[in-house]
C-alpha cells in the first residue's frame, strides 16, 4: 500500500474522504460478517443441544427399549444371614423351601506348632531348612507335581516353590506355624502333599507338615513303596475305626498319620469339601457356595438347622419397574421442554451481531447482554428443530398393539396435562397419575403401579415397543448424510460449508476494499502532486513579475 499523505497541499481531509468513498464496500462486508456471526450462534446452540439429545438417546432411551434391563421380579429370603438369592426376569413366581446342609471348604493344612517341637529355636522366613535338621534334597509331590527343596533354601524360598506348584503357602513367625491351602474350595479342588521318599518324609515331619488326608493316602498308595503303602494302609484302618465308632483303635493311628491328638499343637488337616443344599426337596452340590438353579442364583452363607429351612419368595418388583419408567419420563420431559423452549424463544428483533467497530463503542456488560439476546434466540423458529420436536412427539403419541389390544400411555395412567393446563414449554411433558413427587397428578389414582403388580409383562412390552420406535426415529435422523455427520440431528456439514463460504466472501470484500482504497489514495496523491506543481508555477510567475 502506498504511503498516505493527507491534504498537505489541498488542505482536504483526504483520509476521511477515502474512508467515506469505500464505506459502501465496508457495509457490504459487515453484512456478511453479521450473517456469519448469526450462523455461528446457531452452530453453537445446535452443538450444545445435539449433545443433550445424544445423551438421552444413548442412556435413558437406549436402555428402555431392552426387556432385559427391566427388573420385573424381586426375590427375598426369610433369613438373609443363611442365604442371598437373585432371580432373572424368567424366574417363576412363588415360594420355595431351602435347607443348607454344608458349606464349601478349601483344603487346609495348619502345620504343627514348631515351638512345641523345638524348644530353643525361633524360626523366621529367613531360616534355612537345615535348621530343621534337614541335610540334602527334599522331594515332595503336590497334586502329583514334584517340588524340590535344598537344605540351604530359606523358608521363604521353600514357600515360593510350593506356590508355583499351585497351592497357597505361608509362614507365621509369631505363632511358629506353616499354613497351606488349596486355591479353590470344593472336594475336587483339594490338594495332596506327600513325601516322594522316606528321607523326605522325615523332613516333612521335621517341619510339622505331616498330616495325612484321604487325598494324601491315595497319593502314597500310588507311589508303590513299602513305607508309603504302610501310610496308606494305616489311613484305611484309621477311617474304618472312626466309621465303626472304635475311638480306641482310631487313636492308635494318630501319631502314625500325623493327626493332632486333640491338644491343638499338632498338624491339622481339613479336607476340601463341597457345599450342599436342598431346594424344594432336591439336593444340589457345588464346589463353591454359589448355586445356579434354574433362574435363581443362590449364595449359601450359613448352614440351616435341620428343622428350620428358609423360604425364598419371588414376586413382582413393582418399585423397580415403576422407578425406571418414572426416571425415563423425567429425562424425556427435560429434553422436550428444552427443545420447545429453544424453538419458542423470542426472536432477536432488531438485535444483530456486533462488528468489531460496534463492540469498541460499548461496555463489556452491554456486549454481554446484547450477545445473550442473540444466543437465546439462535434456534427460535428453526425449521430443523421444529421437525425434530414433531417427530419425537408423534412417536410418543402412537399406540402399541399387544396380543391384539391397542395401548397408549393413558391406559397406564400417564398423559400430558393438556394445552390449557400446562405451562408454555411443558405441554409435551408426560405425568404419572398418583406420582407423589408430581404436584399436578399426585392426588389421582395410581394406575401404573396397579398395572405393574397385575400385569408387568404388558407394561414392559409397551415400554420396550414405544421406546424402540423413538430410538429408531432418532437413529434415522442422526444418520450420516451429505448435509450432516453421524449421530448429529442437524445439518452440521451444511453449516460448516456455509460458514466457510462466508469466510471467502469476507475475504473477497476485504480485497475489494483494499483495492479501492489503493485506487483513491493514488488519485488523491496525484491531485496533491498537481496542486503542488501548480503552486510552484504560480510562485515562480509571481517572483518574475515582481522583479
Amino acid at each position: 500500500m502506498s504511503i498516505r499523505i493527507s491534504g498537505l497541499v489541498s488542505g482536504l481531509d483526504t483520509d476521511s474522504m477515502i474512508d467515506e468513498l469505500v464505506s459502501g464496500y465496508e457495509a457490504k462486508k459487515n453484512q456478511i460478517v453479521k450473517k456469519q456471526k448469526s450462523l455461528e450462534y446457531k452452530q453453537d446452540a445446535w452443538k450444545s443441544l445435539n449433545k443433550d439429545i445424544y445423551s438421552f438417546y444413548t442412556s435413558s432411551l437406549s436402555s428402555m427399549r431392552l426387556e432385559g434391563s427391566y427388573t420385573t421380579k424381586s426375590t427375598t429370603v426369610s433369613d438373609s444371614t443363611k442365604a442371598t438369592v437373585t432371580a432373572s426376569n424368567s424366574a417363576a413366581y412363588g415360594t420355595m423351601e431351602l435347607s443348607i446342609t454344608a458349606l464349601a471348604k478349601s483344603g487346609y493344612l495348619t502345620g504343627a506348632d514348631l515351638s512345641n517341637l523345638y524348644d530353643d529355636t525361633k524360626f523366621t522366613s529367613s531360616s534355612t531348612l537345615s535348621e530343621f535338621g534337614i541335610d540334602g534334597t527334599v522331594t515332595l509331590e503336590i497334586n502329583g507335581e514334584t517340588v524340590t527343596a535344598e537344605s540351604t533354601d530359606t523358608i521363604s524360598t521353600f514357600l515360593s516353590n510350593l506356590k508355583v506348584a499351585g497351592i497357597n503357602a505361608g509362614f507365621d513367625a509369631t505363632n511358629q506355624r506353616f499354613y497351606l491351602s488349596s486355591t479353590e474350595s470344593g472336594k475336587d479342588n483339594d490338594f495332596s502333599l506327600i513325601a516322594a521318599d522316606s528321607d523326605s518324609l522325615t523332613a516333612l515331619k521335621a517341619m510339622g507338615l505331616f498330616s495325612v488326608s484321604e487325598k494324601d493316602a491315595e497319593a502314597y498308595a500310588a507311589l508303590g513303596e513299602d513305607w508309603a503303602t504302610e501310610i496308606s494302609d494305616n489311613y484305611a484302618a484309621y477311617t474304618a475305626a472312626v466309621e465303626a465308632g472304635d475311638t480306641e483303635t482310631a487313636a492308635t493311628y494318630l501319631s502314625e498319620l500325623g493327626i493332632d491328638d486333640g491338644s491343638g499343637t499338632g498338624a491339622v488337616r481339613v479336607a476340601g469339601s463341597n457345599a450342599e443344599i436342598w431346594l424344594n426337596g432336591a439336593k444340589y452340590e457345588s464346589d463353591t457356595n454359589v448355586f445356579k438353579v434354574g433362574e435363581l442364583t443362590i449364595t449359601a452363607n450359613a448352614v440351616t438347622a435341620a428343622d428350620e429351612p428358609v423360604s425364598i419368595t419371588t414376586a413382582v418388583d413393582t418399585d423397580a419397574v415403576y422407578n425406571k419408567i418414572k426416571t425415563f419420563l423425567s429425562s424425556y420431559n427435560t429434553l422436550i421442554t428444552q427443545l420447545e423452549s429453544l424453538y419458542g424463544a423470542d426472536d432477536a428483533g432488531d438485535y444483530e451481531p456486533l462488528t468489531d467497530d460496534e463492540e469498541s463503542e460499548m461496555t463489556d456488560n452491554q456486549i454481554e447482554k446484547w450477545e445473550k439476546k442473540l444466543t437465546d434466540a439462535a434456534l427460535s423458529g428453526d425449521d430443523t428443530l421444529s421437525s425434530v420436536i414433531s417427530a419425537i412427539k408423534s412417536v410418543m403419541s402412537q399406540s402399541v398393539t399387544i396380543d391384539g389390544t391397542s395401548y397408549t400411555w393413558s391406559n397406564f395412567g400417564i398423559a400430558t396435562l393438556g394445552y390449557f393446563n400446562a405451562s408454555e414449554f411443558e405441554k409435551g411433558n408426560y405425568h404419572i397419575d398418583g406420582d407423589a413427587d408430581d404436584s399436578y397428578t399426585s392426588g389421582k389414582t395410581d394406575k401404573l403401579k396397579a398395572w405393574i403388580e397385575s400385569d408387568p409383562d404388558t407394561v414392559v412390552n409397551f415400554m420396550t415397543q414405544i421406546t424402540s420406535k423413538l430410538y429408531s426415529t432418532l437413529t434415522d435422523r442422526m444418520k450420516s448424510t451429505s448435509l450432516s455427520s453421524a449421530y448429529t440431528i442437524y445439518n452440521d456439514k451444511s453449516m460448516k460449508s456455509q460458514y466457510e463460504d462466508y469466510d471467502d466472501e469476507i475475504e473477497d470484500w476485504e480485497e475489494k476494499i483494499e483495492a479501492m482504497t489503493e485506487k483513491y489514495v493514488k488519485q488523491f496523491a496525484a491531485m496533491e502532486s498537481a496542486l503542488a506543481a501548480l503552486q510552484n508555477s504560480s510562485s515562480s510567475l509571481s517572483s518574475l513579475l515582481s522583479s
